[in-house]
């Protein structure tokens, strides 16, 4: 059975009230960027000219306000789920983590955890030690020259601990 298409909102013009009809067929996704034309408001919304938004967690609205999935923001400023909404994760279904999808048995009994990827905290172990590095570099810039000019000495040394060696023999 497949989902309607359609989620009407209900709108105030002007004392009337007006309902609006979604249609994922005519919703067109929009990539926000820095050359768009309007300007965020009190509530971190980013409003253009012709009545498109973007709300403050990045998601899209177009003109007569619905997201890609029919749901939008009532008179209360609440946001209305539209078709497809995950109660559970407080997400779309198809938001879900593919991975998480695939991978997870609804009969396993969940410890809290997840599914643990090994290869995903040792990178994330490397990168906090890079970043641990980058915080030393910051913090004293001369212990960096002072570091790279005990290891110049260290290689001179060698060098001439060989040219001796060279000329013993």
């Amino acid at each position: 059975m497949s989902e309607p298409e359609q989620n009407k909102q209900p709108e105030n013009t002007e004392g009337t009230e007006k309902e609006k009809t979604f249609s994922k067929k005519t919703f067109i996704e929009r990539v926000f960027h820095d050359d768009i034309e309007g300007e965020y408001d009190d509530e971190g919304f980013f409003n253009t000219p012709n009545g498109s938004f973007w709300d403050p967690d990045g998601v899209y609205f177009n003109r007569d306000g619905f997201d890609k999935h029919g749901g939008y923001y009532n008179d209360n400023d609440e946001y209305v789920p539209g078709k497809g909404w995950d109660e559970e994760n407080n997400c779309y279904k198809d938001e879900l983590d593919d991975e998480f999808a695939s991978d997870h048995d609804p009969n396993e009994e969940d410890d809290g955890f997840g599914d643990i990827d090994m290869d995903k905290i040792q990178d994330e172990e490397k990168l906090i030690k890079v970043e641990a590095d980058i915080e030393k570099i910051t913090e004293d810039p001369n212990k960096i020259v002072h570091h790279i000019e005990e290891n110049e000495n260290e290689e001179e040394k060698k060098e001439e601990g060989k040219e001796n060696e060279e000329k013993k023999e």
